[in-house]
């Protein structure tokens, strides 16, 4: 470390390979930040949703992400059919598929 007096100041300098692990070591702590809190939480709930949406069966009451409310009537691969009134019937995604209400919105 170099001290330099500037106009009665004194500036601390710090020599080239410590700045650069600082630096380093900077970059080291944001990656670790955006990795345990944004992206590992994202993965977790995607999973989770995933999971949801695999283990679904005829007879659940579901919410669409378009905010339909429906009964599971019919499963295939990548489709559900929900009933959503006496006659009306809807083919949506898998994918489409929300929540199950809770017992106050049924």
């Amino acid at each position: 470390m170099l001290a330099i007096e500037y106009s009665g100041i004194f500036l601390l300098q710090q020599d080239g390979r410590s700045a650069s692990w600082f630096q380093l070591a900077l970059i080291g702590l944001m990656i670790a930040f955006f990795y345990f809190f944004i992206i590992l939480p994202q993965q977790k709930r995607q999973k989770k949703e995933r999971e949801f949406q695999n283990n679904l069966k005829i007879g659940d009451m579901v919410i669409t992400i378009g905010g339909i409310y429906g009964k599971v009537v019919g499963l295939e691969d990548k489709l559900i059919y929900l009933q959503v009134d006496e006659n009306t019937r809807l083919k949506v995604s898998r994918q489409a598929i929300r929540e199950i209400p809770s017992s106050e919105t049924k």
